[in-house]
């Protein structure tokens, strides 16, 4: 649907006009507008250009990180939810670190034998803002 669009402002106007079709509070359907958003968000990927604004230039040395990103769920039995333990270590030599967010997630995972995506990369963003691996 996308592919006949020749510039970012063609999207942005297919998708506009789509949306006020499948939008569910204008009688679509969520699993359709999820589907909408999705094509657009992967064609405003492939317009990037270096001239484009929302383009970036990749790094050319970006440092290796402990824990990364992930794209589905972390299991209990999974190494890279030793995260968890680190961020508790961590705020036990730093008392004002507030802890609350971290060990509801840890109750969830120790009920639930998991963590979601979203759970995780928020602890990767707690883990790398404070700088916990160096």
């Amino acid at each position: 649907m996308f592919s006949e669009c020749e510039d970012e402002a063609e999207g942005k106007a297919l998708f506009r006009r789509l949306a006020k079709l499948l939008h569910p509070d204008m009688g679509g359907d969520n699993e359709l507008m999820a589907l909408l958003k999705n094509a657009h968000e992967n064609f405003k990927i492939s317009m990037l250009t270096p001239n484009s604004k929302a383009y970036r230039k990749p790094p050319k040395y970006q440092k290796k990180q402990k824990y990364n990103k992930v794209y589905e769920e972390v299991f209990i039995d999974d190494p890279e939810i030793k995260i968890i333990e680190d961020i508790f270590e961590y705020a036990k030599n730093h008392k004002k670190f507030n802890i609350s967010y971290v060990s509801s997630i840890k109750d969830f995972l120790n009920e639930n034998g998991y963590v979601t995506e979203g759970q995780y990369n928020g602890l990767v963003r707690i883990y790398t803002s404070f700088r916990m691996g160096d």
